[in-house]
């Protein structure tokens, strides 16, 4: 397979992956919500971690699609860009395992061992990973729509849209509690620049590897 090809294809697999995201992020508001895990419906919980845990997985496929796309332009700011992006969609993949795998037996044993009267605390490094991973998703995204902004290569659009996206859903969600605010902004974005990899549409004025294809 050539090497156009191959990034065509990644960039099938963000648009993929970014299109089941935002349906698994408003599915997740409306089934779960903030319920506590103890309380998650099943099957539902479980089956939308599976299809966060599959969002990843194509996510991470094609990342080195859309970098490799606009690298030469971005430099080392794009290459941190993309490590530090990567690296938090490799956190929610596990986080995702977790929650597919481990999570639902772990709650049982949870109510077990409080119906026995032990208390059971959240670890602090849960927390922690919690954290670390949701600043290396805010931070490596905001970064990674920046250097695609400015390379020129993707559509510049949906380097807004990937930028902005992920800050107000963490503003809206996160901090001021509108568990309602699933607007998928990022999602759009991201499933933009996908879908433009993928049928080799990107910014004329740099044609870039697209030229190959």
């Amino acid at each position: 397979m050539s090497t156009s090809r191959l990034i065509r294809t990644g960039g099938l697999a963000v648009f993929l992956g970014a299109t089941l995201w935002a349906l698994q992020r408003v599915s997740w508001t409306l089934l779960i919500g903030d319920q506590d895990p103890a309380n998650y419906p099943q099957p539902d919980a479980t089956l939308l971690w599976l299809l966060g845990f599959a969002v990843s997985v194509l996510i991470l496929m094609g990342l080195p699609a859309l970098y490799a796309h606009h690298a030469e332009k971005a430099g080392g700011f794009g290459l941190a860009a993309f490590v530090v992006v990567f690296a938090g969609m490799a956190l929610v993949a596990g986080n995702a395992f977790f929650g597919v795998f481990i999570q639902p037996g772990l709650v049982d044993l949870i109510g077990a061992a409080e119906g026995a009267g032990v208390t059971v605390e959240e670890p602090v490094m849960a927390i922690v990973s919690f954290l670390v991973t949701l600043l290396l998703q805010v931070v490596g995204w905001l970064l990674f729509g920046l250097s695609a902004l400015r390379a020129r290569v993707l559509s510049r659009g949906a380097a807004v849209l990937v930028m902005i996206g992920t800050p107000v859903w963490l503003v809206m969600n996160q901090v001021l509690g509108f568990s309602w605010w699933q607007l998928p902004l990022f999602e759009a974005g991201l499933a933009w620049m996908g879908i433009s990899l993928w049928r080799g549409r990107t910014e004329p004025a740099q044609a870039g590897i697209a030229a190959a294809a």
